[in-house]
């Protein structure tokens, strides 16, 4: 897990520190080269066509004010991102933990019994981090719910705003695609970066209740009536949404 998530954030800062990176060396080489202004962000002031040195140094301060502001933007992303990598992992042991509860039964040292005790706890330690779980979850909700609402928002937004210019150009010729493909890429990648671990925690979760009921349960004799029962409950709360 902890591989994945350094591998998914890395690749994600990188490419947006790079694209950033470039953005400020592509408008410093039209400076040099074409007599240009450096804008990379256009602010009320300078004007775009003064030249002169405090209108330089300021958009130089500009541009790295908004690199700044970009890379605080990205941590708080990767931490999003990390928690529900985290969660997703967290379903993941709750149910290699339940589907070992049937190795209690082989234990032959043990009387009936014994393993029906040592069972009963055990299955009733899942059911508090499965609780614990589902509290993780809903105070991740809480607290990241304006900014994942709003991430979508904005990448659907700009899948939105690329559609006029695809619809109403009448051609259709090789140059508009070619134009278009980076803007929907990114966007598509930006979207997908949040929305496949938030659907891996969906299908990690929806997993757990066959999990329990291929706990051991069975196994139990003397103790049945009590497992049963808790072993439905548990699976109930595990199926809500």
């Amino acid at each position: 897990m902890i591989k994945k998530s350094k591998l998914h954030n890395g690749i994600f800062f990188s490419s947006c520190l790079c694209n950033m990176l470039l953005v400020g060396c592509y408008n410093c080489f039209q400076a040099f080269t074409t007599d240009a202004t450096f804008i990379t962000c256009i602010s009320a002031w300078p004007d775009m066509r003064d030249r002169s040195t405090l209108a330089g140094a300021t958009r130089v301060l500009v541009y790295f004010l908004w690199l700044l502001h970009v890379v605080r933007n990205m941590g708080v992303f990767l931490i999003f991102h990390t928690v529900l990598l985290l969660l997703t992992q967290q379903y993941r042991n709750l149910q290699g933990y339940f589907e070992n509860l049937n190795k209690v039964f082989d234990e032959r040292q043990l009387s009936q019994e014994e393993m029906e005790e040592k069972f009963e706890l055990r299955f009733k330690k899942g059911i508090e981090q499965h609780a614990l779980t589902l509290w993780c979850v809903e105070e991740s909700q809480r607290v990241f719910l304006i900014t994942f609402s709003s991430h979508v928002l904005l990448w659907c937004g700009l899948l939105i705003s690329i559609l006029p210019e695809v619809l109403n150009n009448d051609t259709h010729d090789l140059t508009m695609l070619v134009s278009n493909a980076p803007r929907v890429a990114a966007a598509l990648v930006g979207l997908g970066y949040f929305m496949w671990p938030a659907g891996d925690i969906t299908v990690e979760a929806s997993n757990l209740p066959h999990a329990m009921y291929g706990s051991g349960w069975q196994n139990c004799h003397k103790r049945s009536p009590r497992i049963r029962k808790l072993a439905v409950l548990a699976m109930m709360q595990a199926q809500r949404p």
